[in-house]
């Protein structure tokens, strides 16, 4: 997969979108683009209103630009990006896959970019589960990687009864990858509960932890 990283471009409906001069499409966008990185010129056109602006695209990073037409102001913000761990004890595929989607959606809700293990640069020798089992390193890898945050989330237990219910402990912490010592942490248990209950249970944990630590980076 070649280098990219994404563009979220906000203005107009039906603003017709272009990348270095070609026509990429209208407003509003589906999802962002993926584009290469380095410096492009992202234009929208409206009637006869056009707004040019430049902007730096970062690998794995996700930069939003929004257009005002009224003012031809453009604001670009680059987001911070998340490096997300999900590891412990064992879940079914299809149930991890959701938790982990339901969480990746908390993250982007509160305007952060996530950073998965895929993604990751790690080093021809490097052991990539034995350094994410270890704090110290996942968060060195991470800030190798450009992610300013590392979001874990330990599944310490898993277990379904015997009427299916589940029986699910997720402990989730929050960190700068540079400063492991600030950290805050949230766990939660879901007893007795649904998969659909699971999964909404670790959206709200993440954006609670993630309010939390806005909340006092801002205090």
């Amino acid at each position: 997969i070649p280098p990219a990283g994404e563009v979220a471009v906000f203005g107009g409906v039906g603003a017709l979108l272009y990348v270095d001069d070609r026509l990429v499409g209208a407003l509003p966008l589906s999802r962002p683009l993926l584009i290469s990185p380095g410096q492009h010129r992202i234009a929208l056109q409206e009637n006869d209103h056009r707004q040019e602006w430049p902007v730096k695209v970062l690998d794995n990073r996700t930069v939003e630009m929004r257009f005002e037409p009224e003012s031809s102001a453009v604001l670009v913000t680059q987001l911070p990006a998340v490096f997300l761990i999900l590891r412990g004890a064992k879940m079914p595929a299809a149930l991890q896959s959701r938790v982990q989607l339901a969480i990746e959606q908390a993250v982007q809700s509160a305007h952060f970019a996530t950073l998965h293990e895929s993604e990751l640069a790690v080093g021809k020798d490097g052991d990539l589960e034995k350094c994410l089992r270890q704090p110290a390193c996942a968060n060195d890898l991470a800030s190798r990687n450009n992610a300013d945050y590392v979001l874990t989330a330990d599944i310490s237990e898993y277990r379904a009864d015997k009427s299916a219910k589940l029986i699910t402990q997720i402990d989730f912490t929050f960190s700068e990858s540079r400063v492991l010592a600030q950290s805050i942490r949230n766990d939660e248990v879901c007893n007795k509960c649904t998969a659909t209950q699971l999964i909404g249970m670790a959206s709200e944990s993440v954006r609670s932890l993630l309010s939390m630590w806005t909340g006092r980076s801002r205090g």
